[in-house]
């Protein structure tokens, strides 16, 4: 008997001196400490890859919205001096929406003003 309980444990030990409740809360503490490292590791990734995401989507937003407000200023500036109130109106602008909105109203138009009138800017 002694033999047996050598090779479920790895070490020789009697039957008087093996508690198998002791055994099993030891198994527990070593699989429940190693299910929480190993929850915390998948965790920390998915956390990252989804930090990624937001970060690949909110700068790609911005440079949009940025690329939309320099090619609306340069249509405004074929057709004269661009106030710094309007300037910096389209450039803190950023809602593509409105800024597409604006950029199609700056091809229709022929100078500065008439785009303000339009705009409302």
């Amino acid at each position: 008997f002694i033999k047996e309980r050598t090779e479920m444990i790895g070490m020789p030990i009697s039957i008087f001196e093996y508690d198998r409740e002791e055994e099993l809360r030891k198994e527990y503490r070593h699989g429940k400490r190693d299910g929480e490292r190993i929850g915390e590791q998948r965790g920390e990734l998915r956390g990252v890859e989804r930090g990624k995401a937001i970060g690949i989507k909110q700068g790609l937003s911005q440079g949009i919205s940025q690329g939309v407000s320099q090619s609306l200023l340069n249509i405004l500036e074929s057709y004269g001096e661009v106030p710094e109130e309007l300037r910096s109106g389209i450039s803190g602008q950023g809602d593509i929406k409105v800024l597409n909105r604006l950029f199609k109203t700056a091809l229709q138009v022929s100078d500065v003003s008439e785009f303000r009138c339009k705009t409302g800017l």
